[in-house]
C-alpha cells in the first residue's frame, strides 16, 4: 500500500504536479531496506545465504524492464531526436544496463532538479543503480562482519549488526555534511546507504519482536504517521513560503545545482520522510487496517513496472511531440500507463523464472543492446545529416559542439603593446560564449584575448594591462574589489544571460512541416527577470544577449540562415556565435 502511494507521488513529480512526490523514492528506500536486510542478515547468519544466487535473481527481477525500455526509446530515438540527445541517451542505456546510472549522472549532470531531465527517458534509473549497489554491499559487509565474528569468537547477530551499524551512522554523518556537493549526496550510495539500513533496521527488529508496538499502540501510530507521509509527500501543493530557510535559489543563467524548489527545507523534508515511514513499518502489522486498501496494495505490487514506464513514456512524449502537457494528455496518460504496467507486470515480473537460461537470455541481450548504443555513441549519436547544426553523417566528430564552445579556454593570450585591443573574459560558459562572440566579429583579429573562469588575485598586473574586462558576473562569483582598485570602470562590462528554451527536440521534430524555421520559444520568466536586473545595475555597461534575438517576445530558435543558434538551448553553436556577431554592435563595447 505505502509503495502505491510512494509511486503515484514519483508519477506526478515528473509529471510537474507535485514538487515534493520525488519524496516518494525515499519511501522506497527504507522499504527495500525492511524487506530485504532482515532475510540478508539472518542467511549470512544460518550460512544459508548465496551471494551470487541472490544477486543473480535480482539481475533477472530488475533487468528484464530496463531492457525493454531502452530497446523502446533507442528505436524512437533513432527516428527523432537530435544528435547529442540520441548520443547521451545510449550512453545512459548502457549506463543503465549495467546498473550504474545513478554513477553517470553524479558525474555528468549532477542536477537531479535540472529541468532538462523532463525529456531524458531513462533518467530515473539512477535509483535502480543506488538499489542494486545496496544489494551488493550489504551481503559483502554482513558476510566480512560474520568472518570477524567467528575470529573473534563474538555473537555473530550482535557484530553483523553492530558493523552495519556504524556503517549506518557514518553515512548519515556524510549525508549531513555541508562540504559536499549536492549532486554527489543525491546519486552516490554512501550517501544514501543510511536510508535503506535504517528500514533495515526496523525490519529485523520487528521479525524479532513480530510487531515492535502494541495492537492500540501501533493502530494508533500507524494511522497518525501515514497522515504525516501522506502531508510530506503533499507539501510540494503549498505554493507560498512559510520559510526562507532551505528555500531553492536556483542562479538563473549561472553554473549551478538547484535544489526542489520546496518551503521547507530538502534535507529536513527527506529525513523527516525517512524516519515517519519506519515508524509506519514499525507500527504496522499483519492484522493492520491498511493492508486492506486493495486499490493501492494492486498499485504497489505494479509499482517497479509504474516506476520504470512513466518517465520514458514523458519523456519521449514531451521530446518528439510538445512539451506541454494538456488536461487530454493527462488523462490519456494515466489510461495508456495503468495498460503497459499491467502488461509489463504479468507478462514479464510475474512470469519470469530466475533460473540461468533466464540469465544467459538477459545477458545476450544486454550485449546486443549495449552493442548498439556503444556504436551509435561512437558515432556521437549522428544516424543522418542534420544540416541545422552543420552535421553530415560522412563527417562525424565526438564532442563537436562542446569542442568549439571550450575553445575559449586555450586562449591565454600577452598583452604585448602590438596596436591590438587586450580583452580579459572572466566567467562561465555564457562568458564563454562572449568570447566565441569576439572572436567570431570584426574584432577577432584586432583583440589579445585572455579568459579565466574566475578572477584571482594573480590576474592583477594582466588587469592593470587590459583594455576591455568582459565578466559574467552571478550571485556567488561577484567582481572583487582589487579590480575595481586596479582599473577605471568605465572598461568593464557584464556579460548578459541567455536561453533557447529547454530542448531543441520537439523544435527538431517539426523539421517536415512549412513553419520549421521560423519556430520561437517562449522566455522563461527567470531568465527574464535575471536579464532586467543585470541591464538595470549595469546600465550602459551590460551586453544585452536576450532582446536581439527576440520576435514578438519570443526568442528564436534558427538564425537567419536557418541555424540552430544553439544545439542544448544554453551554449551557442559555431552559428549561434557567427549570428550575434553580425547582429550586435559591437563597437558599442570596445574602445575605438
Amino acid at each position: 500500500m505505502l509503495k502505491g502511494i510512494s509511486v503515484i507521488a514519483v508519477v506526478l513529480y515528473h509529471m510537474g504536479l507535485l514538487k515534493s512526490g520525488y519524496l516518494g523514492v525515499d519511501c522506497f528506500f527504507v522499504i527495500s531496506g525492511f524487506l530485504t536486510m532482515p532475510k540478508i542478515v539472518k542467511g549470512v547468519e544460518n550460512g544459508s545465504f548465496r551471494f551470487f544466487k541472490y544477486i543473480k535473481s535480482r539481475i533477472v527481477r530488475l533487468l528484464p524492464a530496463i531492457l525493454l525500455v531502452s530497446i523502446l526509446s533507442l528505436a524512437i530515438g533513432y527516428f527523432f531526436w537530435l544528435p547529442d540527445d540520441y548520443e547521451n541517451l545510449s550512453g545512459t542505456v548502457i549506463a543503465s544496463s549495467f546498473f550504474s546510472n545513478n554513477i553517470l549522472s553524479g558525474i555528468t549532470t549532477k542536477n537531479y532538479w535540472d529541468t532538462i531531465n523532463e525529456y531524458k527517458p531513462l533518467m530515473h534509473f539512477w535509483y535502480v543503480g543506488i538499489l542494486m549497489e545496496y544489494y551488493i554491499i550489504l551481503p559483502i559487509t554482513a558476510i566480512i562482519l560474520k568472518r570477524m565474528a567467528i575470529i573473534l569468537r563474538k555473537n555473530q547477530n550482535k557484530i553483523i549488526l553492530t558493523g552495519i551499524g556504524i556503517i549506518t551512522i557514518i553515512s548519515f554523518a556524510l549525508f549531513l555534511m555541508p562540504s559536499f556537493d549536492a549532486g554527489d549526496k543525491f546519486y552516490f550510495i554512501p550517501f544514501r546507504f543510511w536510508e535503506l539500513t535504517v528500514g533495515g533496521f526496523v525490519g529485523v527488529f520487528h521479525k524479532e519482536s513480530r510487531g515492535l508496538l502494541k495492537k492500540q499502540r501501533a493502530l494508533l501510530s500507524s494511522i497518525s504517521s501515514f497522515g504525516i507521509i501522506l502531508v510530506i509527500l503533499c507539501i510540494g501543493f503549498i505554493n507560498f513560503d512559510i520559510s526562507k530557510i532551505g528555500r531553492a535559489t536556483t542562479i538563473i543563467g549561472a553554473d549551478s545545482v538547484a535544489s526542489s524548489d520546496l518551503v521547507l527545507p530538502n534535507n529536513f523534508l527527506l529525513i523527516s520522510i525517512v524516519l515517519v515511514t519506519c515508524i509506519f513499518l514499525a507500527a504496522n502489522y499483519e492484522t493492520s487496517v491498511f493492508n486492506k486498501s486493495k486499490i493501492l496494495s494492486s498499485i504497489g505490487k505494479r509499482s517497479f513496472s509504474i516506476f520504470v514506464w512513466h518517465q520514458v513514456m514523458l519523456a519521449l512524449y514531451r521530446y518528439s511531440v510538445t512539451s506541454k502537457l494538456s488536461a487530454l494528455f493527462v488523462i490519456s496518460f494515466f489510461i495508456l500507463l495503468a495498460v503497459i504496467s499491467e502488461l509489463n507486470y504479468q507478462t514479464i515480473e510475474a512470469r519470469i523464472q530466475n533460473t540461468n537460461r533466464t540469465l544467459a537470455a538477459l545477458l545476450i541481450l544486454t550485449v546486443v543492446v549495449c552493442g548498439y548504443s556503444g556504436f551509435i555513441y561512437l558515432r556521437a549519436g549522428v544516424v543522418r545529416d542534420v544540416p541545422e547544426l552543420g552535421i553530415t553523417i560522412g563527417n562525424i566528430q565526438r564532442g563537436m559542439h562542446s569542442k568549439y564552445c571550450d575553445r575559449i579556454y586555450s586562449y591565454k593570450d600577452e598583452f604585448a603593446d602590438n596596436n591590438k585591443i587586450n580583452v580579459l573574459v572572466v566567467g562561465n560558459s555564457f562568458a564563454r560564449d562572449w568570447g566565441n562572440i569576439l572572436l567570431e566579429s570584426e574584432y577577432g583579429d584586432r583583440i589579445n584575448l585572455y579568459f579565466s573562469v574566475h578572477f584571482n588575485e594573480s590576474l592583477i598586473e594582466r588587469i592593470k594591462a587590459t583594455d576591455r574586462i568582459f565578466v559574467f558576473e552571478n550571485f556567488e562569483d561577484k567582481v572583487p574589489e582589487y579590480v575595481w582598485d586596479s582599473v577605471d570602470e568605465d572598461i568593464v562590462y557584464c556579460i548578459g544571460t541567455k536561453n533557447f528554451g529547454i530542448s531543441n527536440g520537439n523544435i527538431y521534430s517539426q523539421r517536415f512541416t512549412e513553419d520549421y524555421y521560423n519556430q520561437t520559444v517562449s522566455l522563461d520568466p527567470g531568465y527574464r527577470a535575471l536579464n532586467l536586473e543585470k541591464r538595470e545595475k549595469w546600465g550602459d555597461h551590460y551586453v544585452e544577449l536576450i532582446e536581439p534575438v527576440l520576435l514578438d517576445g519570443r526568442v528564436r530558435v534558427f538564425t537567419d540562415d536557418n541555424m540552430f543558434l544553439s544545439q542544448d538551448c544554453r551554449h551557442l553553436t559555431e552559428a549561434g556565435a557567427k549570428y550575434y556577431a553580425r547582429i550586435l554592435d559591437l563597437s558599442q563595447y570596445m574602445p575605438q
